[in-house]
């Protein structure tokens, strides 16, 4: 599967990131796919803070009464602050295996960002 991201999609993530930089961050992605191509268009943050499975069901809900035509939920980007490498925490994970069982995406993308090379650019991993 291919993934592409688009400006309105890396810019909504990343400002929510920086914005909550000393919080966990999570969200949701938003596009299309033909083929083996996914387009994801749109974020949506959802939580930077303590996250209630009740609550994502909301959520969910209230992305899907207005997803604009065409556009389906693809993925989950998230930030954790406690992370050191960019792999998928439990957390987001788990709200990808959401999106796949509620029918959303048969195959929900991770985008896991590390907050300090967003917060703190200069900084080199070691």
């Amino acid at each position: 599967m291919n993934y592409e991201l688009k400006d309105r999609a890396y810019k909504k993530l990343m400002l929510h990131i920086m914005k909550y930089s000393k919080s966990d961050c999570i969200g949701v992605l938003l596009g299309t796919k033909d083929n083996k191509n996914v387009k994801v268009e749109d974020a949506v943050p959802l939580f930077h803070n303590r996250l209630m499975s009740g609550m994502l069901e909301v959520a969910f809900e209230q992305i899907e009464a207005n997803l604009p035509e065409g556009q389906k939920i693809v993925g989950v980007y998230e930030a954790p602050v406690t992370a050191t490498e960019t792999i998928p925490s439990p957390l987001g994970a788990s709200v990808a295996s959401q999106i796949k069982q509620s029918g959303h995406f048969n195959e929900p993308c991770i985008l896991s960002v590390n907050v300090t090379t967003v917060v703190d650019p200069g900084h080199r991993e070691k």
